[in-house]
């Protein structure tokens, strides 16, 4: 959800660009989509790894998006598994674990 949400942000972001006239049309790049992608640049590697983390590898497989033409694939298919079942190294699965003791439903 977060990756669908900053492209919808993204992509309405360089609509305001072209509407501002500050879109370069040779990189497809805005001042305020920059100022926007610039913010969300830690939370998105954070978000990254946790994801990473709930598949039970580490965050430094991060950095296999940086191989050319496969990188991007590959960590996209590593972030979109399921998550362990269970607990692993890195802690339990944010889906299989318990509500705290006053958000339960019933």
């Amino acid at each position: 959800m977060f990756g669908l949400v900053n492209c919808a942000i993204y992509v309405a972001l360089l609509y305001v660009d072209h509407r501002l006239g500050t879109l370069d049309d040779d990189n497809f790049m805005g001042v305020v989509s920059t100022i926007y992608l610039l913010a969300v640049l830690f939370p998105s590697v954070a978000v990254t790894v946790r994801r990473l983390h709930d598949v039970g590898m580490s965050g430094w497989w991060f950095l296999v998006a940086f191989i050319p033409f496969v990188g991007d694939i590959a960590l996209l298919v590593l972030t979109v598994l399921d998550g362990s079942i269970g607990t692993n190294e890195y802690g339990s699965n944010p889906k299989s674990a318990p509500l705290p003791a006053g958000n339960q439903s019933h």
